[in-house]
């Protein structure tokens, strides 16, 4: 499961960008959101975070 912490995150979008399968997006309340049923775990988002903000978890 993708978890983005949001005390981290600067929300520079680009993790929504990389994401392959669109899982990723922009929430009403400006914070970064990961629809599970889309998420693959691939690990792009991670490996693209300039801040960490973004783990995927077992």
């Amino acid at each position: 499961m993708t978890a983005i912490d949001m005390k981290i995150c600067i929300k520079c979008t680009g993790c929504i960008d990389i994401c392959p399968e669109s899982a990723l997006f922009l929430g009403e309340d400006a914070a970064i959101k990961c629809d599970y049923e889309k998420c693959i775990s691939c690990g792009d988002c991670v490996d693209y975070c300039p801040v960490n903000a973004i783990s995927i978890n077992d």
